[in-house]
């Protein structure tokens, strides 16, 4: 499993304990609270069909969502070792309910491999993030396990979103900002795309394996996804520019192990899974995970459950929690003109996201500019459909302006 799925996934065979306990989880009405600015009101949450469609499966899904309000569908990331995409057909009335009583959406765009006519070097293999723009479906992807750092595939685009199947696909295009740039896509709303004179913003931080080749806390770069054409030469070539970006020499905090038990903010276990600008445009929001930021995190330690981790984890298999990060506009407008770097910015604030337990993370999200909706994705909540295979949980919430 990715980085970005997180090591406080105990084990992918799901046991039957752990489905009842999954299956009687109940969608509440609380408020999602994003730092002491930002309300939420929960709508409810919906499933996702179960089953095969086309090459892959929901489960154990790479975790990239994204959603057309236009045409009420959800596209998402098939099985992390398919590299594909799919669609579901969004069911507009949420509910609060135990999982096992949820309403389903039904697969309507079958799961359709990665794979456009001109791809040449075949490294990427990872879908980091999807985003729709008019008729079309925009997929940026990267290499797991890209130790030497030769990954230029970074963007394909599926021309007919609605026929993925029959759809042309063009790409691979890459980004010049590599890895730190190549995961979720968002708008940039006016007037402050004209400030920032970009329509779009991407974003990555180090969610996959060899840190060294990303962003080590949560990125910003502005781009323009329009008039992408061509396959081959110099046309592939998509220019990104940094405004928020860190590096193993300049990170977002210097102690990633939190050896001094002092560090909340950005460690190790941290990951970041979507960014978007604020309903009021004052401030970008990040979401992910975080943990290890009340026990030791060791390197294939074992752990207080008497359980042996794969990599990096907390020494506590519970100290692991749904996070944010938001950004001041204002610091990234600075950092726009000039007068700051990219790795001074730091956020305003962060903190744990009060929204379900370390089994359950958040593993994508998008958020509907127009309807003030935020859709999240997350891990391991509905078992209901499959004893043997949990699949993620759609939570839908809408901006509440508290003024």
């Amino acid at each position: 499993m990715i980085k970005r799925v997180l090591p406080f996934i105990l084990s992918m065979s799901i046991s039957l304990n752990m489905v009842a306990k999954a299956s009687d989880e109940s969608i509440t009405k609380n408020e999602l609270k994003i730092g002491s600015t930002y309300t939420f009101k929960s709508l409810g949450a919906v499933r996702f069909e179960e089953g095969e469609f086309g090459v892959s499966r929901l489960a154990y899904t790479d975790g990239a969502i994204a959603v057309s309000s236009t045409d009420n569908i959800v596209y998402v990331a098939g099985h992390d070792r398919h590299f594909s995409v799919g669609g579901f057909l969004l069911n507009k009335k949420p509910k609060h309910d135990s999982v096992s009583s949820l309403p389903i959406m039904p697969n309507i765009l079958p799961f359709t491999k990665v794979d456009p006519k001109y791809r040449e070097t075949k490294t990427a293999n990872v879908i980091t993030g999807l985003e729709v723009i008019d008729n079309e479906l925009l997929v940026t992807t990267d290499e797991y396990y890209d130790a030497d750092h030769n990954n230029k595939e970074h963007l394909v685009i599926f021309k007919n979103r609605l026929d993925l199947e029959k759809s042309e696909q063009d790409g691979f295009f890459t980004m010049t900002g590599g890895s730190h740039s190549a995961g979720w896509m968002s708008k940039i709303p006016a007037p402050l795309s004209d400030e920032l004179d970009a329509l779009y913003l991407a974003g990555s931080a180090s969610n996959l394996p060899i840190n060294s080749r990303h962003s080590i806390g949560p990125s910003l770069f502005t781009w323009f996804p329009f008039f992408l054409s061509g396959t081959k030469g110099e046309s592939n070539i998509i220019t990104t520019e940094a405004l928020i970006d860190y590096s193993l020499n300049y990170p977002l905090h210097d102690d990633s192990k939190n050896e001094t038990k002092k560090n909340e903010l950005w460690t190790e276990l941290s990951t970041a899974v979507y960014g978007f600008i604020s309903p009021d445009q004052r401030n970008y929001i990040v979401l992910g995970t975080s943990g290890g930021h009340k026990s030791e995190i060791g390197y294939k330690i074992t752990r207080k459950n008497g359980k042996k981790c794969g990599g990096f984890c907390a020494m506590d298999p519970t100290d692991y929690y749904n996070y944010y990060w938001i950004y001041s506009v204002e610091d990234i407008k600075e950092s726009f003109s000039k007068r700051n770097m990219p790795e001074t910015l730091r956020p305003t604030q962060y903190g744990k996201l009060e929204l379900f337990d370390h089994k359950y993370p958040i593993i994508g999200a998008d958020y509907d500019r127009e309807s003030q909706k935020l859709y999240l994705m997350l891990k391991n909540l509905d078992s209901s459909q499959n004893s043997w295979e949990s699949q993620p949980l759609l939570v839908i919430y809408e901006y509440a302006d508290t003024k």
